[in-house]
């Protein structure tokens, strides 16, 4: 026992003390006496430890309202600084982005597949149209609009006098499975060149995606925005299922454009051990020490330093990235925090905050309202526009009842289910590209070609000539769907259920196939359209579901199904459709159903785990990989002892 008792020698090799608050104690604590003579002492009872927790921690209402408030960050230079050499500055620099991104992939769109027959057929007023009896005798309005949408028809209609052949299913034309494959062998091309033309900054074969880039906040490569800029642009010119992707640009941007120390001197000085990577590899501090022999300008006093601030800079710069693509510039905080809020918190990955709350979400709103003004400023739109409902519908707002309620939450499930299938097709259509990926460079290598280069460029070929094909079938697939989106709501009845049904279950099948073979953007947009496929077809095979909650509950339930982003959702379903508070009640409702449909009963997690499993896991118990974690994380601290 005496033995034992003894502490280990310093100086022994692999012992680290983690419960350092043991190891000092007071000589009469009756607690010692207790250990040595081997009786355990008795447990506090819980009611001493509340009291204890009470003396502790008591506070009055006051305190706890001060925490909430958080310090007055208005006080301190160090956030005007941000605000002016920051904030303002990435919002005008992607707000003119964006702008530029936007007019790249209409202009592509326009001299492709967006023909004036297509764009006519996107912009006839119904026929027959199933708004009409929601209200007695309908509105003045809407029987006008009906009417200039039927004269116009009778002046741009075909041979056949139907406007809407465009979009019927099987009327697409044969030259959309050119297109596309034009449209991947164009991105492959793109990704050649850039990888040849700059091999250190060669473009990767998985691009970071939204949610990594969120949750990460900070730049993967300097030039890299510029290539995935391009590739999307092109691929929303072309019509593939995607949506934007702008979120790399805002965190290069804010991390490694504005994440630094600003000084006005000498040039070669002030650039002198920076080697251009993301976080410099610690390198600020060899910055500040090969200037630390010259005295600052005074210019210099008055720019700011981030070096220490670099993911909320890149946060900055992924909010004003996002001000441009929602119709309020909220929506872009406010799905940025609420995707991103788990991990920032965290300090073992490189975020410890010194923050407050509420300065960051001060500091992202400016950034998105200065690039929300300079985007609709100049061009009078943003990238998802509001779709106001016919005004027959907007009389019913008001009258959300409990079964509406009950009608959300079926509504909800299904759009959990719809939702799962679009995941299992993007895992699928993931694999499968990857694989053709590495085929066609084995037959590279044996040609005497470069890595990757048949694979970048024949991929995304093949995928978009499969693409192709199901737009020919399934005209309303093609693009990202935002442009469909009006349409889709207002000709429902014209188009009929067939077609709609075919439309949403497509689109799964078109952005699942657009991500996995090479084209570069992200799922969103193109699950909002599924989603409001499956809201149109839910009224119209069951005309007592109100067509204001099936479709606003259903449009953003379906990306909610993996997509942890419920209030953003149900907040953009809100300013799309113009609904208001009461109306927004069941969207909600909606989303928490498809989200714990999948998600909060494990299925995504337990097909995430699955695809991350190795061979032999399957074979080990939770107890067995507990004890070969914990071996293997005490072997690497015998290697990397702590300080």
């Amino acid at each position: 026992m005496t033995a034992e008792s003894e502490p280990p020698p310093s100086d022994a090799p692999g012992k680290i003390d983690v419960d350092v608050s043991c190891d000092v104690e007071d000589d009469d604590d009756p607690t010692d006496d207790s250990k040595e003579a081997g009786v355990e002492a008795e447990p506090p009872t819980a009611e001493a430890e509340h009291e204890e927790e009470e003396e502790g921690e008591e506070k009055d209402g006051a305190t706890h309202l001060l925490e909430a408030i958080g310090p007055a960050y208005a006080r301190r230079a160090q956030f005007w600084k941000a605000i002016l050499w920051s904030s303002i500055p990435q919002g005008i620099i992607m707000g003119l982005v964006a702008l530029a991104f936007f007019n790249l992939y209409v202009a592509i769109s326009k001299a492709t597949w967006l023909t004036d027959d297509y764009h006519h057929a996107l912009q006839t007023g119904p026929e027959n149209s199933f708004w009409e009896d929601k209200t007695a005798g309908g509105g003045e309005g809407e029987v006008g609009e009906d009417d200039a949408g039927v004269a116009s028809d009778e002046q741009h209609g075909d041979e056949q006098g139907d406007p809407l052949r465009p979009l019927r299913l099987g009327e697409g034309p044969w030259w959309y499975v050119a297109l596309l494959a034009g449209g991947g062998f164009a991105v492959g091309l793109l990704k050649v060149v850039w990888s040849r033309a700059l091999p250190r900054h060669r473009f990767p074969r998985k691009v970071p995606g939204f949610l990594v880039e969120v949750r990460e906040l900070r730049a993967h490569d300097v030039w890299l925005p510029i290539p995935i800029l391009l590739c999307s642009g092109l691929s929303l010119g072309f019509g593939a299922s995607v949506g934007p992707a702008l979120g790399a640009a805002g965190t290069t941007l804010g991390s490694l454009v504005f994440g630094r120390r600003w000084k006005v001197g000498p040039v070669q000085a002030n650039r002198e051990g920076d080697n251009g990577n993301d976080d410099n590899n610690g390198n600020d501090e060899a910055d500040d020490d090969v200037n630390d022999d010259r005295s600052d300008s005074y210019l210099s006093k008055w720019l700011p330093d981030f070096s220490n601030e670099r993911e909320l800079c890149a946060l900055d710069g992924m909010s004003a990235a996002f001000g441009a693509l929602f119709p309020a510039q909220y929506l872009s905080g406010l799905m940025i925090h609420e995707l991103g809020s788990g991990v920032w918190t965290e300090g073992d990955n490189g975020k410890a905050w010194t923050r407050h709350f509420m300065e960051t979400v001060v500091r992202t709103g400016v950034a998105s309202t200065v690039g929300y003004l300079f985007f609709t400023g100049l061009e009078d739109r943003t990238l998802l526009e509001e779709l106001p409902l016919p005004f027959a519908l907007y009389s019913l707002l008001p009258e959300i009842r409990a079964i509406d309620m009950f009608y959300a939450l079926v509504l909800g499930i299904l759009s959990g289910i719809l939702g799962l299938v679009g995941f299992v097709l993007l895992a699928v259509f993931g694999v499968m590209g990857s694989k053709m990926h590495d085929l066609f460079d084995a037959v590279g290598g044996r040609l005497g070609l470069s890595k990757d280069v048949l694979g970048m460029i024949l991929t995304p070929t093949i995928g978009g000539a499969i693409l192709g094909l199901i737009c020919k079938a399934v005209p309303l697939v093609i693009g990202d769907g935002a442009d469909q989106l009006g349409p889709l709501i207002n000709l429902s009845e014209d188009l009929g259920v067939g077609t709609i049904v075919a439309a949403g279950l497509c689109k799964l099948v078109a952005v699942a196939l657009s991500t996995g073979f090479g084209f570069i953007g992200g799922p969103i947009f193109p699950l909002i359209f599924a989603g409001t496929c499956l809201g149109v077809v839910s009224h119209l095979v069951v005309p007592d579901v109100p067509a204001v909650i099936a479709i606003s509950s259903c449009m953003v339930a379906v990306p909610c199904a993996f997509i942890p982003a419920l209030f953003s959702m149900a907040t953009l379903a809100s300013v799309v459709l113009v609904l208001g508070g009461a109306a927004t009640s069941p969207v909600f409702f909606a989303c928490l159903m498809s989200y714990g449909t999948v998600c909060g009963t494990g299925i995504i997690q337990d097909l995430l785990r699955g695809s991350k499993q190795k061979p032999g896991d399957e074979e080990m118990d939770p107890d067995e990989k507990a004890a070969s974690r914990i071996a293997s994380d005490a072997k690497s601290e015998e290697h990397h002892p702590l300080p």
